[in-house]
């Protein structure tokens, strides 16, 4: 036994060293003076020391002679460090990403008689155990409304009832729930609510309106719609140059592909249009002249402009036979009978005909009927406008089109109304032409 050594044992062993397998097993170091090298000792996972021996002991560095090298040195601490720690940043990167979660939609509840929820299916029960229906609760604490309390008091069924979860969870949020009182079969004595839960829709919610966009989001929008309006012309115009071959002869080749850029800066061009209507109303902007606009005429105009929508969609626009005139600003009223009618005609299945019918209504008004397509009989009211997943056509959405026409409607002093089966535009009509025309008569 060697003096200086912790453990006794030759320091002087043969040149066969061993390895650590797992470096996370805690290494340690013991110093012996005995012959001015270092010796490394592993702990066992209780953090017990270990003697030096062949299966564990860290030795130096030697050669293939067994003698230490000149001025290899001992096996440093630093090494078996860094080594722990390129294994804890390996095994963490190892770790399996968590799969984002689904948001849950509905769930499903059990009462006790006192109407305290006791059990959860569906969705993570810790905000809601322990809720009461007979509880209506302070703002800032989960709770349910009057409908759900009055039932319970009764002990009756109650439907749609308001739910509110505070928090962060899973669970937070707004809910409508619906429950049936049970039971007993022997003694006929109530035993709790079985209910169920489910996300409001958008036309559901209680909560304030949204809030309108401030003037200053309105003249951003503004200016964006002017830059990108200027380019856009730029690339129609050129485009029709080279399809009409006003700077000299081109292959048809490039003529065609003129024509298609031609065409889809169009579209654009009607985009911005769109744009700017919406912000020219939002900042209280939009210039109306006080004009007369024909019907007929107008109707003649949209239908050739969505002729190619209609060979699209395999759907028809039935004109109607029609005299009347409407006050308004022409700019206006034009795209109001254009975004309406190109948004229904979007909507259609191969087949349907848009078939609006006009007649003229008191209080020097007129009103154009249109019948709703079949992908657009959903729900009523402004339920209608505030829905963005119907699948069309509509380059901005069939709600912001809707909404576009709703509000154009308004500035012209008429109205946009949604009714089951039917949308009906009402506008201000010209009595002074109709007048005339039944003098002359």
């Amino acid at each position: 036994m060697q003096a200086g050594h912790p453990f006794g044992g030759n320091t002087e062993d043969d040149s066969s060293q061993a390895t650590i397998d797992d470096p996370v097993q805690a290494v340690r170091t013991g110093n012996s003076k005995s012959d001015g090298a270092s010796t490394i000792f592993a702990f066992d996972s209780a953090g017990s020391a270990c003697p030096p021996a062949a299966s564990r002991a860290v030795r130096s560095p030697t050669d293939n002679h067994g003698t230490s090298g000149q001025g290899a040195g001992p096996f440093s601490i630093s090494d078996v460090v860094a080594r722990i720690d390129a294994f804890q940043r390996e095994r963490v990167q190892r770790k399996p990403a968590a799969a984002p979660s689904r948001p849950v939609n509905s769930f499903r509840f059990d009462t006790d008689l006192c109407g305290v929820i006791r059990r959860v299916r569906g969705i993570n029960r810790a905000p809601l155990i322990g809720l009461s229906l007979d509880f209506a609760g302070s703002p800032d604490m989960s709770r349910v409304d009057g409908v759900a309390s009055g039932a319970f008091r009764q002990r009756s069924r109650f439907s749609n009832a308001r739910l509110v979860v505070e928090g962060d969870s899973e669970a937070a949020g707004d809910w409508l729930i619906s429950g049936i009182p049970c039971f007993d079969v022997d003694s006929g004595r109530f035993t709790g609510y079985r209910g169920s839960a489910r996300r409001p829709r958008r036309d559901e919610r209680a909560g304030p309106p949204p809030m309108r966009p401030t003037r200053a989001f309105a003249q951003q929008l503004r200016q964006l719609v002017h830059e990108l309006r200027t380019p856009a012309g730029a690339i129609s115009g050129f485009a029709e140059m080279i399809e009409e071959q006003y700077l000299g002869a081109a292959p048809d080749i490039y003529r065609e592909r003129a024509g298609v850029i031609r065409q889809e800066a169009r579209q654009l061009l009607g985009v911005i249009d769109d744009l700017d209507f919406a912000a020219r109303i939002d900042d209280e902007a939009l210039d109306l002249r006080p004009q007369t606009v024909a019907l007929r005429p107008l109707f003649d105009e949209i239908v050739e402009e969505l002729a190619p929508l209609m060979a699209l969609r395999e759907a028809k626009l039935v004109v109607p036979e029609t005299e009347l005139v409407v006050l308004g600003d022409a700019r206006a009223v034009r795209r109001l009978f254009s975004r309406l009618t190109a948004t229904l005609i979007a909507l259609c299945l191969p087949g349907e005909w848009i078939a609006p019918t006009i007649e003229p209504i008191g209080s020097g008004q007129v009103a154009l009927r249109f019948n709703r397509p079949a992908q657009l009989r959903l729900g009523g009211g402004d339920a209608l406008i505030d829905d963005e997943d119907i699948e069309d056509l509509a380059t901005l959405g069939t709600g912001f089109a809707l909404r576009l026409s709703r509000n154009l409607a308004r500035e012209l002093g008429g109205a946009l109304l949604f009714g089951k089966n039917s949308l009906t535009l009402r506008l201000r009509r010209d009595e002074t032409q109709e007048t005339e025309r039944v003098r002359n008569s």
